[in-house]
């Protein structure tokens, strides 16, 4: 069993690695034997995914397991790799006699998780506090399936000044992370289409479902749609979609912003042929001295859901996201929903509550702003430099919470994430892009994470180069 013990000054990741390599070492994990999946373990553990598959990585780099594609991680062969591992019977003692140094990882470029050491923990702690006396005089059991109507109202004024969402706190759930909050407004639309919409096509009989994601999203969102029976296609695509999912405010992977003349296509279309969008506004703080745009949620209130989240303002351990949903929408999710209550813990609600009402929210913001900002120059300045030596190309709009380069060249027998990690950084692809993360590093180690980066790309273009020759 894996124990996280976040008062230890190790890391999270590094927690999880020793711990699944003990058990491997001491025989308790055998030779084939499958992991647990990396998102279901985040999810028992409390920890972001990112930090699982970090420490999953790290294993199958120094060899204690192996990857098979589509189907995850199994424990491997350790006397392949020069492991040997006996247990004294008496004692009940397990030693490894491998000389193995182990691999020390520098630096994560991770685009999901941010750097929570920058976030005012005394702060937060404070609202802690005061909602916890107030918790203690104000218990009056089950709440609404929506969340903690303090919470509701607390976002809906801040997402009104700040994005110019316009909603009551009627309109906003709350819930344990982004995609919960998708799955529930797919089924939330569904039961819309096929009871209440009369002239809208049913889903009845043999009648496909069709989503768009448009231009892209992530795998994990995807699927969603796809474990709902939803044929997953592109805008373009000379067929009727139900459902348009979009991240206006940086779309993945190239991290463009969507003009105000895409917006409207997007809400003419729904419009007339009875579709609904799903507006993801995950990372619209970080634009970095360029204008935003206000919600696609504004210019068509019945038609948009607007999802957001604060796991990349505050912390991925404060698993809290939140949708607003059309009026109309409210009566079905309350009938499909009303035996759940939310996942996440009123006293968490109403800290954040509080950390919102006092200002503490768009100060923080304000600080990360500037912070990430610094970051962001940093790294981009030698990707440039690597972009002007001809070893990638910097594609996409630099924004949001990563840069996305393409790689000049390939290698047939090693990936660059593979080649990256031998170097002691770990880097993340999608498809022939290379996503750099830069949220979740630390600010005094930015300089050195940037020539860290440079020097391994810069070493693997020319490694390239011998392979090729």
């Amino acid at each position: 069993m894996i124990i996280i013990d976040r008062t230890l000054k190790i890391p999270l990741y590094e927690q999880v690695y020793n711990k699944v390599r003990e058990d491997i070492v001491s025989g308790k994990m055998s030779e084939g034997q499958a992991l647990v999946p990396i998102r279901e373990l985040a999810y028992m553990l409390g920890v972001s995914k990112n930090t699982v598959d970090l420490a999953y990585k790290q294993l199958l780099a120094e060899g204690y397991i192996r990857a098979k594609r589509g189907s995850g991680y199994f424990v491997e062969n350790m006397e392949k790799y020069g492991i040997n591992i006996h247990t004294d019977s008496d004692a009940g003692i397990v030693y490894n006699t491998s000389d193995k140094n182990e691999k020390k990882l520098l630096y994560d470029f991770s685009f999901e998780s941010v750097n929570s050491s920058e976030f005012e923990w005394k702060k937060w702690k404070k609202c802690l506090d005061e909602s916890l006396y107030e918790e203690e005089y104000n218990f009056n059991g089950y709440k609404d399936c929506r969340g903690d109507i303090g919470l509701r109202k607390s976002i809906a004024d801040y997402i009104f000044m700040t994005r110019n969402v316009k909603c009551s706190a009627e309109q906003v759930v709350i819930c344990s992370g982004t995609l919960y909050a998708i799955n529930m407004i797919v089924n939330v639309i569904n039961k819309y289409l096929e009871t209440e919409c009369g002239g809208c096509k049913s889903f009845a009989g043999s009648e496909e479902k069709k989503a768009c994601c448009d231009p892209e999203c992530e795998g994990h969102i995807k699927n969603v749609f796809i474990s709902k029976g939803y044929k997953v296609c592109a805008f373009t695509d000379d067929c009727i979609k139900n459902i348009i999912y979009v991240s206006p405010s940086h779309q993945y992977p190239l991290g463009y912003t969507m003009d105000y003349d895409t917006r409207k296509e997007y809400i003419d279309y729904a419009e007339k042929n009875g579709a609904f969008i799903i507006e993801n506004d995950c990372d619209s703080e970080f634009t970095y001295g360029k204008s935003r745009f206000p919600s696609m949620q504004s210019m068509d209130s019945e038609r948009v859901i607007y999802v957001s989240s604060v796991s990349r303002i505050l912390s991925p351990n404060i698993r809290l996201a939140y949708m607003v949903l059309p009026k109309n929408f409210i009566r079905i999710f309350m009938e499909i929903y009303d035996g759940y209550r939310t996942a996440v813990p009123v006293l968490h609600q109403r800290t954040l509550a509080r950390y919102i009402d006092i200002g503490y929210m768009r100060k923080h913001i304000r600080k990360l702003l500037h912070t990430n900002e610094e970051k962001f120059d940093i790294i981009l300045k030698y990707l440039e430099k690597l972009e002007d030596e001809g070893y990638i190309k910097i594609v996409g709009q630099p924004a949001g919470g990563y840069i996305a380069i393409k790689p000049a060249r390939r290698r047939k027998n090693m990936s660059l994430t593979e080649y990256a990690e031998k170097k002691g950084i770990v880097l993340y692809e999608e498809g022939e892009y290379v996503l750099i993360g830069y949220l979740s590093l630390d600010r005094e180690d930015i300089n050195a994470a940037a020539l860290k980066l440079y020097e391994v790309l810069n070493s693997w273009h020319k490694a390239s180069l011998k392979v090729s020759e």
